[in-house]
């Protein structure tokens, strides 16, 4: 998601000023969170998956390859096995760890992986920075690799209320809340970094998938709007086929 690519920019640029040397780990555990979905929810996904690759899904990943491999300097080889991934960190022998933000430790997401509670190294620095749960409980089936994990950490820090109330609950009280690593640059240094180009007024709507009642609130304030001034709508971050609803344009591929 690009929250999530955004996030990985910031905090290596970040920590790259710093004087730091940083790799981004490519893990990918894409094959463990299948697994655990329903037969259903399988063939609904990869249904979808072939139906929106021809309506600008294909040119999306293209464009978030392109991001991650200019900006991210991912290895192009994704870690997938474990064994693999125990292997790369004992060979680059890391001094820290740090993981986060966006859902990280989201155990329907992540499917309770204790590769995202960095339980492969107890012997270096432990660091979670702007952790983000996406839940307001943690499920209790969970909690026991969890804990068993996040009690090694240096330092914890959270993104939202919510997530310093799950970890207060499991009796981890030294907590932070800090801003999404976003915040960690500056607007002068995302201008720079973005492209520019002048256009002609138009209201931006950007969408985040999840909450229906959220997105129509979005849509008539939208509509209001483009009636009292007349500018256009450009939606982005919306299901590949609501740009057939023709209640603005579309960016599917941004």
């Amino acid at each position: 998601a690009l929250p999530i690519l955004l996030q990985a920019y910031a905090l290596r640029k970040y920590l790259l000023d710093l004087g730091n040397e940083v790799r981004i780990i490519n893990y990918d555990n894409s094959k463990l969170y299948m697994k655990n979905r329903s037969l259903r929810k399988k063939i609904i996904t990869k249904v979808w998956m072939a139906i929106s690759f021809f309506l600008g899904r294909n040119k999306k990943y293209k464009k978030f390859e392109m991001f991650r491999n200019n900006y991210l300097m991912l290895e192009k080889n994704k870690i997938t096995n474990k064994n693999h991934l125990y292997q790369y960190i004992a060979d680059l022998n890391f001094d820290v760890y740090i993981v986060g933000s966006d859902q990280v430790w989201n155990p329907y997401i992540t499917m309770n992986d204790d590769i995202y509670y960095l339980s492969f190294s107890d012997s270096k620095k432990k660091i979670a920075y702007a952790a983000s749960f996406g839940v307001d409980d943690f499920p209790y089936e969970y909690k026991n690799i969890f804990l068993k994990c996040i009690n090694k950490f240096n330092f914890i820090s959270v993104r939202e209320k919510t997530g310093k109330n799950i970890l207060n609950k499991m009796g981890i009280t030294d907590i932070s809340i800090v801003l999404d690593p976003v915040f960690l640059l500056g607007k002068n240094q995302w201008s720079d970094f973005a492209e520019i180009k002048e256009y002609e007024p138009y209201i931006f709507c950007y969408y985040m998938p999840g909450d229906k009642k959220c997105e129509e609130n979005i849509k008539e304030i939208a509509l209001k709007l483009k009636n009292k001034f007349g500018y256009k709508i450009i939606n982005i971050g919306r299901k590949e086929y609501k740009k057939f609803l023709n209640d603005g344009i579309d960016i599917v591929s941004a």
